[in-house]
């Protein structure tokens, strides 16, 4: 990626003092262990990966907000103070997300110029949840907001929750955020606690294999939703039949024990949510025990 041509477009096509003008770079992620358990309180395990999206930005000098991208056609235009709705086939969604997450909080008075570029712009590796937390990032800094990581991962995902209506959890911005080199990023969705686990020495080296399928769907418009729904359902269900019906409807809340006794009790594609969740779960817990001990075999077997 060469930014100073990326910076120097931003110069060109705005016209800002390119003294203003910085960039974020926002990694994709992989999730090795733990897929589609996050928004039920899950342990996830993930990596960020050595490709990105980048932004490079300046501030408007007002509300206005102006971004184009190398990725998408058209250029972004609103003020930060009177955002646009969602809208179903614009790349503007994140941005304007951002802009609503971060006024549930903070006072923002400062737009924002700037163009974006990612390196694989779908491919089931984040990419939305990279360009909202680059978006969060750029508005912060022209705003002069000390906002903590643990405070973007949050605001991150009421971009996706909120603005977008995507009922998702914390992995990606979690990952995206808190990742280190050689380090597997392990997260407690429930206590919201992420951990770094370092590579075992006795770990021999290993190579992970990104294949791309050719789909192009972005999660709000598959069934994602629907299968987070049939989590409740299944979670609803466990939950009644052991008392404790007032709960949040969310598999994480239901103990191993109490889904061994009552899984009878799930039928259909509820059933199927709530026995990937404590299978995933299990598989989770096999696979970090593996790599921390540096069992490349049995860390490889829990990944396929």
């Amino acid at each position: 990626m060469n930014l100073d041509k990326l910076k120097s477009e931003v110069e060109s096509r705005y016209g800002v003092d390119p003294n203003t003008i910085r960039v974020v770079r926002s990694p994709y992620r992989i999730c090795p262990i733990g897929a589609h358990i996050d928004h039920q309180l899950g342990v996830v395990t993930a990596m960020a990966i050595d490709r990105a999206t980048y932004l490079a930005f300046a501030p408007s000098g007002s509300l206005e907000v102006q971004l184009a991208s190398r990725s998408f056609d058209g250029e972004i235009a609103f003020s930060v103070d009177n955002v646009p709705p969602k809208d179903a086939g614009s790349w503007a969604n994140y941005a304007c997300g951002a802009i609503e997450a971060l006024r549930s909080n903070y006072t923002i008075e400062q737009g924002i110029v700037g163009l974006t570029e990612g390196q694989i712009t779908e491919g089931g590796l984040s990419s939305s949840a990279a360009i909202g937390v680059a978006y969060l990032l750029a508005f912060e800094a022209v705003n002069g907001l000390d906002v903590s990581p643990e405070e973007n991962i949050e605001l991150d995902r009421l971009t996706e929750n909120g603005y977008l209506g995507l009922k998702n959890g914390i992995l990606d911005q979690s990952a995206i955020i808190l990742s280190r080199d050689r380090n597997l990023t392990v997260i407690d969705c429930k206590t919201v606690s992420p951990r770094l686990a370092p590579l075992a020495d006795a770990m021999p080296p290993f190579s992970i294999l990104v294949a791309y399928s050719g789909g192009k769907d972005a999660l709000v418009s598959t069934g994602y939703n629907t299968r987070v729904n049939e989590c409740a359902e299944a979670a609803q269900t466990l939950l009644d039949v052991v008392g404790r019906g007032a709960e949040r409807p969310l598999l994480g809340n239901i103990t191993q024990d109490e889904y061994d006794k009552h899984r009878y009790k799930l039928t259909g594609d509820p059933a199927k949510r709530a026995e990937h969740f404590i299978t995933e779960s299990a598989r989770v817990h096999d696979g970090i025990e593996a790599r921390e001990r540096g069992d490349l075999v049995e860390f490889g077997k829990q990944l396929s």
